[in-house]
């Protein structure tokens, strides 16, 4: 995940380069994780992207996010679930999953430096992320085939012939068992086997 070597050591995380969750309109590179097998990712019920799952990671070490830059989706997104006073910066305005209109480099590089220094600053003001369990993550595939699968990992359940859930008490309990049925997703799709 985008948060490998993350510890509690750390005062903040900053997140740049982020995109908004499957199926957010003009979110460029909308996507959960994998852009072809997972039509979506819930937890507790609700879509979550990639923003609030790596800040509950944080969260449960005890780490705030301090700043997240990338599309204006992502931006409003993360003001949604992580506070509306978060530092952003829209590097581009999204007109669809695979057009934006961007802001030049040198302006783009300008705002992220000047919003991490600010989000730094007011680090105080931040707080970790945390939801208390228990928690469920439930996977909206694109095929019948990835959930079949994925239902043989043991606390795994199949809802639906396209959903897989399942639910833990903290999200590092739940990380392994979303990388592994992530992993099994990829090799179905690899092989083209959708149903």
């Amino acid at each position: 995940m985008h948060g490998a070597g993350l510890d509690s050591s750390f005062d903040a995380a900053v997140f740049v380069g982020y995109h908004s969750c499957a199926g957010t309109e003009h979110g460029v590179l909308n996507h959960t994780l994998l852009g072809k097998e997972v039509q979506n990712l819930l937890l507790d019920g609700e879509p979550i992207g990639e923003t609030r799952l790596n800040a509950l990671v944080a969260g449960e070490l005890g780490v705030p996010v301090a700043f997240v830059a990338g599309d204006d989706t992502v931006c409003r997104e993360a003001e949604r679930v992580l506070g509306a006073d978060l530092p952003t910066f829209a590097v581009k305005d999204g007109l669809d999953m695979l057009v934006a209109s961007c802001l030049h480099p040198e302006v783009t590089a300008a705002g992220i430096r000047e919003g991490v220094a600010g989000g730094l600053r007011d680090l105080g003001s931040r707080r970790p992320h945390v939801v208390d369990g228990p928690l469920t993550y439930t996977f909206e595939w694109n095929s019948t085939t990835i959930a079949s699968i994925c239902e043989g990992i043991p606390g795994v359940t199949k809802p639906t012939p396209r959903t897989t859930s399942y639910t833990a008490t903290t999200p590092s309990e739940a990380m392994p068992v979303i990388v592994t049925q992530l992993l099994l997703a990829l090799q179905v799709g690899q092989q083209g086997i959708y149903s």
